[in-house]
This record gives C-alpha cells, sequence and structure tokens, in this order.
C-alpha cells in the first residue's frame, strides 16, 4: 500500500522533450528572418551606398529602398551633401623664423560619379585631404614675415583654397567648397615684442607732437616778432619821413622868410637912398620913447641935432 499521496515530483527539462521537427521549424524561422533583415536597406537622399558582394565591388545603389543578396551582399554609404572637418592646432614658423598657431576648417563634397572611385581607391578620403590642408598652410605661412601675417591673412587662406581646390579635385576626386581660417594666434615673445612696440610708437608719436607743438609755438613766436619789427621800421620810416618833411618845410619856410626881409631891407635901403627923411622915419618907428641913462662927452642924442 503506498501511503505518498502528494504531487508527483517534476522532471528536469531536457532537449529530448522538444521534438526534432519543432527545432528545425524554429531554426527556418529564424533563418528567414535573417534573410529578410539582411536583404533589404535603404538610402537617404543626402548618400549614395556601394554594394559589394562577397567583398566584390557590385554597384552604386541611389536614394531609396532596395534588396541585395543576404549574408554575402554588403552596403558601404558615403554621404553626398556638404561636409566639414576642422585642422587641429597648427604650429607654423614664418619666413623669419617666428612661430604661429593656426586652425583650419575644410568643407568639401563627394562627388555622386566620384562614389565608386572612392571605394575602390581612397576610403581615407578625409584624412588624406587633411593631410594636403595642413601642408599647404605651412607653405604658404612660411613665405611670409609675422608681421605681415595680420595684413596678408586673406591672401594666405585664399592661396590654401586654391591650391587645395585644384589638387583635392586632381589627386583625391574631392569638391572643395571652402576653406576659413577660423582662429590665428602669435607666440607669447612676438605678443610681448608687439605690445612694446605699440608703447614705444606711442611715446614716439607724443614726443613728435610736443616737436610740432613747439615748433607752432617758434613759428608763432617768430612770425610776432617779424611783424613787431616790421611794424617798428615802418613807424620809424614814417617818422624819419615825417621828420624830413617837416625840415624842409622848415628850411623853406626860413630860406622864404630870408628871401621876403632880403627883399624888404633891399626896397627900404633904395628908398631911403632916394629920400633921406625916410631914415629919421624908420628910425622914430624902431625908438622905444627912452632916452639914455647916462650919456657920456660926444655920445649922441638921437634925433637931436645941433649946428643947425
Amino acid at each position: 500500500m503506498d501511503w505518498n499521496t502528494g504531487p508527483a515530483p517534476k522532471r528536469p527539462w531536457s532537449l529530448s522533450v522538444v521534438s526534432p521537427r519543432a527545432i528545425a521549424i524554429s531554426l527556418a524561422c529564424l533563418l528567414v528572418a535573417a534573410c529578410i533583415l539582411s536583404t533589404g536597406y535603404e538610402v537617404q537622399p543626402n548618400q549614395r551606398a556601394v554594394i559589394t558582394n562577397a567583398g566584390a565591388y557590385a554597384g552604386i545603389a541611389d536614394p531609396g529602398f532596395h534588396l541585395k543578396w543576404p549574408f554575402f551582399g554588403a552596403v558601404h554609404y558615403f554621404p553626398t551633401d556638404t561636409q566639414q572637418f576642422e585642422t587641429p592646432q597648427l604650429n607654423t614658423y614664418t619666413i623669419d623664423n617666428q612661430e604661429i598657431d593656426a586652425v583650419l576648417t575644410v568643407q568639401y563634397q563627394v562627388p555622386v560619379d566620384e562614389v565608386g572611385y572612392l571605394f575602390v581607391h581612397n576610403q581615407g578620403y578625409e584624412q588624406n585631404l587633411r593631410s594636403m590642408v595642413i601642408n599647404e598652410w605651412k607653405i604658404a605661412a612660411g613665405t611670409v614675415n609675422v608681421s605681415d601675417v595680420a595684413e596678408k591673412r586673406g591672401a594666405l587662406v585664399s592661396r590654401v583654397d586654391a591650391v587645395v581646390k585644384e589638387r583635392a579635385r586632381a589627386l583625391y576626386h574631392l569638391d572643395v567648397t571652402d576653406v576659413q581660417l577660423t582662429n590665428l594666434d602669435y607666440a607669447q615673445s612676438f605678443r610681448d615684442a608687439q605690445a612694446q612696440a605699440a608703447v614705444v610708437k606711442t611715446q614716439i608719436e607724443q614726443a613728435q607732437g610736443l616737436q610740432r607743438k613747439a615748433q607752432i609755438e617758434a613759428d608763432t613766436a617768430r612770425i610776432t616778432a617779424s611783424g613787431q619789427a616790421n611794424q617798428a621800421i615802418e613807424q620809424a620810416r614814417g617818422l624819419a619821413e615825417s621828420t624830413r618833411l617837416q625840415a624842409d618845410a622848415t628850411s623853406y619856410a626860413t630860406q622864404k622868410n630870408g628871401e621876403a626881409q632880403a627883399t624888404a631891407t633891399r626896397l627900404l635901403a633904395a628908398a631911403v637912398a632916394s629920400d633921406p627923411a625916410l631914415a629919421d622915419y624908420t628910425r622914430a618907428q624902431r625908438w622905444d620913447g627912452r632916452l639914455p641913462s647916462s650919456i657920456y662927452a660926444g655920445a649922441p642924442i638921437p634925433f637931436l641935432q645941433t649946428g643947425h
């Protein structure tokens, strides 16, 4: 008699429990799912896809949904819109052996008709293009003095841009659309020298300003002195001319007065000679009416005639 009335013990799971038919069906489903998932692929509008079968180049796929061989087929995507990369900080020496640091930004495109060539011959096209840009910048920067870099920055970038566009198309089958110098920095020693030069330049300009001011003041003083001297000369010349004219007038008046007196004396002498009484009349006109206070023996007495 069996007294064990509890539940029967569970037997451990075993692969032998699953039938071979179920396993085969499951594997077939997984294989079909894997085939479906590995067969379809989609290319975006800004892409082209290179298709390979077992590693061999098979063709280019345009944007849209496509099918490929499962497992053996592979898809390699290439962007065809504008791509951009930035160089690391480039330490470069100018022609006068001065250091500058620059960062360049490059924009480029993969031509649609060159996707197959790039896949076969130049899959590392961006790294190759980056190396070219760095090399061309170092060549261009090595042709100018450090003091001219800022002034000729545009010309340097234009030179690099032109060379890179031409060589990138010829060597790497890429279209470079733009090269920009996004950062430029100088060595600390050069910046210190520039700052000192700016201070010296300011001091020189201040000294030149003071010199020009002193020159202006000297010119003003000279012009003022010259004007005052000319004024004094003109005043002296006027005074001398006035004195000369006054002397000429005085001399002329004296001359005329003497001539008049001589003429009067001559006429008076002629009149006295013709009429002796006129002489007494003239003396009477000149007599002041006083008699001499002392009369010496033999001294004449005016207008007193004796012996007649």
